[in-house]
C-alpha cells in the first residue's frame, strides 16, 4: 500500500489532500485534518467526503479526521468491474492503514435497496431519495432547485451499484452480531420508520457492545443540519 499526503491548491486553509492505494490498486482519496487520535470517516450514497466536512473540523482540535471518499466518488478511483462490497471494505482498512493503530471509524448511510431509473439520473436520484430517504415531496423539490443538484446526479449510477450489493447481502442482521468492538449508533427522530429505523432497531438488537443515541428533530442528513449534535455526540462516544 502506498500512502501520499499533501497541502494543494485545491485544499481548504488546514486540510490535507492524501490517497492510498487499496487492496486492487484503486486510489482512494482523502481529505485530512485537526492532530490528535485518528479518526476516519466514510460518507453514504449520493455523496462524498465533504458531508463529513463540518462535524470533521467541529472535532479536528481533538481528532486528526480523515474524511475519505469512497470509490467513484470525487479524489477516489472506480475500480475495475465487478463492483462489491468487499472491496468497498478493503478501501477502508486501507485509509485505516493509513491512519495509524487505533484509528477510530465514523460511516454513514448506505443500506436498503433500490430499482433505479436506467439512463435518467435526475428520475433515479428523485426515485432513492423518495423511497430510500424518505424525503417530501417540498424538501426533493428543493434540493432540485438548489446548486446541489447537478453534483448529485453525477452520483446517482453510484447509488445503482451499491444497492444491488446491499440486495445481495443475508436479510438478516445475525451475521453483525460478531462484532464485539464498542459501537455508537446515531439515529433521527425524524427519519422514517422504513427502512432506516428498521434496519438501526435491528442492528441494535444483535451488536453485543452499542450505544444508540437519537438525534432529536434530525433526520437522515444530520451531518449537514445538525454538525455540532453530531461531533458532540462522537467525541463523548471516542472520550469514555
Amino acid at each position: 500500500m502506498s500512502v501520499s499526503t499533501a497541502h494543494t491548491k485545491h485544499a481548504p486553509a488546514g486540510v490535507a489532500e492524501g490517497y492510498v492505494r487499496s487492496a486492487d490498486g484503486t486510489r482512494i482519496g482523502f481529505r485530512r485534518l485537526g492532530s490528535g487520535p485518528a479518526l476516519v470517516m466514510v460518507h453514504g450514497s449520493v455523496s462524498t467526503h465533504t458531508d463529513w466536512m463540518r462535524v470533521a473540523r467541529l472535532l479536528s482540535g481533538r481528532y486528526t479526521c480523515f474524511a475519505m471518499d469512497r470509490r467513484g466518488r470525487s479524489h477516489s478511483g472506480a475500480g475495475t468491474p465487478p463492483y462489491s462490497i468487499e472491496r468497498e471494505y478493503e478501501d477502508v482498512c486501507a485509509v485505516l492503514e493509513a491512519a495509524g493503530p487505533g484509528a477510530f471509524l465514523a460511516g454513514h448511510s448506505f443500506g436498503a435497496s433500490c430499482a433505479m431509473a436506467e439512463g435518467d439520473p435526475d428520475t433515479a436520484l428523485e426515485f432513492g431519495l423518495s423511497n430510500i430517504t424518505r424525503l417530501s415531496a417540498a424538501a426533493i423539490a428543493a434540493m432540485r432547485s438548489s446548486r446541489a443538484w447537478p453534483r448529485l446526479r453525477t452520483l446517482a449510477a453510484g447509488w445503482v451499484r451499491e444497492m444491488e450489493a446491499a440486495d445481495a447481502l443475508p436479510a438478516s442482521a445475525e451475521h453483525y452480531r460478531a462484532i464485539d468492538c464498542p459501537t455508537l449508533m446515531l439515529r433521527g427522530s425524524m427519519s422514517p420508520e422504513h427502512p432506516l429505523k428498521d434496519a438501526s432497531r435491528a442492528l441494535a438488537q444483535v451488536l453485543p457492545n452499542v450505544r444508540v443515541e437519537t438525534l432529536s428533530g434530525q433526520a437522515h442528513m444530520a451531518l449537514r443540519d445538525a454538525p455540532e449534535m453530531v461531533a458532540r455526540l462522537i467525541a463523548d462516544f471516542l472520550a469514555a
